[in-house]
């Protein structure tokens, strides 16, 4: 179904929103795409849940480094000129050249919180090898107890620590795709690989991190 086959008044208020804030406007077929995903987002009640969503796989660059849940705030800052491809989002190297939120749990989370909270990255290009560097996302705190973040391709498989202090590191058969680490309660982390669990480990939470997240690499205390 093409875009212009039906009435725009008929599009979600939230993917107009978005269609505003892009410089270059999305194809016909593409825009359509966007809107069947946030309204797949609201009726799974995900998208109430979420406090930033950014798809880097994009047609064009600014339009990647939106925010959906709020396209006027939390863009994503370059840094160091991290190459952009169409359809398939940026790549840095892991350490001078990455992506900067702006968005610090401790500041601005309300979905996300010391006991519920959860954060992931999409992985689509590279090979399915150990690389602790381009595929990082998140941020250590001030202090070691207040971390978060995903390594998407650690050298076990995945490490994610979220509000806490001490990793979770699992096995998993792939390296490629969705990774994600949820805060279930004051106790346990869990992390998914693809939609499938990875396991739980007791991770008593002590804080969300004071720090803004990046993509590409991770936030040491102000330091890619």
């Amino acid at each position: 179904m093409a875009f212009d086959s039906f009435k725009f008044g008929r599009v979600d208020a939230d993917t107009r929103t978005l269609r505003a804030a892009m410089t270059v406007p999305p194809p016909p077929g593409r825009l359509w795409r966007i809107d069947q995903m946030i309204r797949q987002l609201k009726q799974h009640g995900i998208w109430q849940k979420l406090d930033t969503l950014w798809i880097l796989a994009a047609h064009d660059a600014q339009a990647a480094r939106l925010n959906w849940k709020a396209p006027a705030s939390f863009a994503l800052t370059t840094v160091n000129s991290p190459t952009f491809t169409a359809d398939r989002g940026y790549a840095g190297n892991g350490t001078t050249s990455y992506l900067d939120t702006g968005w610090t749990p401790s500041s601005n989370g309300v979905q996300y919180t010391q006991d519920s909270a959860s954060l992931g990255c999409y992985v689509n290009a590279g090979t399915d090898t150990a690389d602790n560097t381009q595929t990082q996302f998140g941020a250590v705190g001030s202090v070691s107890a207040r971390n978060g973040f995903v390594f998407a391709r650690a050298a076990g498989g995945v490490s994610i620590q979220i509000n806490g202090g001490t990793s979770h590191a699992v096995a998993a058969a792939t390296r490629m795709g969705m990774t994600a680490a949820n805060r279930a309660d004051s106790a346990n982390v869990e992390s998914f690989r693809n939609g499938a669990s990875l396991g739980t480990a007791a991770k008593t939470s002590t804080g969300t991190p004071d720090r803004a997240f990046y993509i590409g690499c991770y936030n040491n205390k102000g330091t890619a």
